[in-house]
């Protein structure tokens, strides 16, 4: 198990006063596989994680100001992957479990009584848990001449789950001339930044040409489902109960991207 200390001093603009945290945590991981024939394995890993905490120093108004709390993780992982017959056919499959505690979230606080500031807050609890396949295909390999067996098709698939089970943030907010305290709770909205399925493949076929050079003709696209920016599902801040913008307004809807090669090498 490695061993990780960290410790963040910083210096706050009220005068000439230093604020000292020291966090640290044993990590590690335990992997077990099982080679069921020559070129065929599965696996199953457990690792616990650790990130240090961290002062938002622009954001504090005060030497009582605590800093954010250091995150840990939890992660339950299992799979299984080979190539066959011939490694002509490769894939892999897996699953995955992140349970996390103190889960550091980048997010503006549009407070009525400060400017807005990008601070790190902690989620109480989060969670991951979804699925990746893998595959590469060489049909031709070992069958046709070196001048055609280099056609190569792959592909990626991945479907992710990822969820604040409890985020709560206590703001201010304006209400007429008043300032209120308001508690915005993000407990059951998305990760942000976690899109729910992604998906690629390419196509690539080299062509030797013997002692004149190889010709790499290639194609490859990606698709993204939505992924949010904010934890909020992309409707940035909210005062009580309604979000301030429209939907997907701090978010990135589903797109292509398709790409086109043809490489020569000597």
């Amino acid at each position: 198990f490695p061993f990780r200390l960290e410790t963040k001093n910083v210096l706050l603009q009220s005068g000439s006063s230093f604020r000292e945290a020291t966090w640290q945590a044993p990590t590690g991981q335990i992997i077990l596989t099982w080679h069921i024939d020559e070129g065929t394995q599965a696996y199953a890993r457990y690792t616990h994680g650790f990130k240090a905490g961290h002062f938002n120093a622009q954001a504090t108004q005060d030497l009582n100001e605590p800093p954010a709390d250091p995150e840990f993780n939890d992660a339950w992982e299992a799979g299984l992957r080979g190539g066959w017959p011939d490694e002509r056919l490769s894939g892999l499959a897996s699953t995955f479990y992140y349970k996390y505690a103190g889960y550091q979230v980048f997010l503006f606080r549009d407070q009525a009584d400060r400017p807005p500031v990008l601070e790190i807050l902690n989620a109480d609890e989060a969670e991951n848990y979804g699925l990746e396949l893998e595959a590469s295909l060489e049909p031709f390999r070992g069958l046709v001449s070196p001048l055609l067996e280099g056609l190569r098709i792959s592909g990626n698939f991945s479907m992710l789950h990822g969820e604040y089970i409890d985020f709560q943030v206590t703001t201010t907010v304006k209400d007429g001339p008043a300032l209120l305290p308001a508690v915005i709770d993000f407990s059951g909205k998305p990760l942000a930044s976690s899109p729910k399925y992604k998906v690629s493949a390419a196509v690539e076929w080299a062509i030797d040409l013997g002692r004149w050079a190889w010709v790499t003709p290639r194609y490859d696209f990606s698709w993204e489902a939505t992924q949010y920016f904010d934890p909020n599902e992309g409707r940035g801040t909210q005062k009580f109960d309604t979000p301030s913008l429209p939907p997907d307004t701090v978010a990135q809807r589903p797109y292509f991207l398709h790409n086109v090669r043809l490489s020569y090498r000597n």
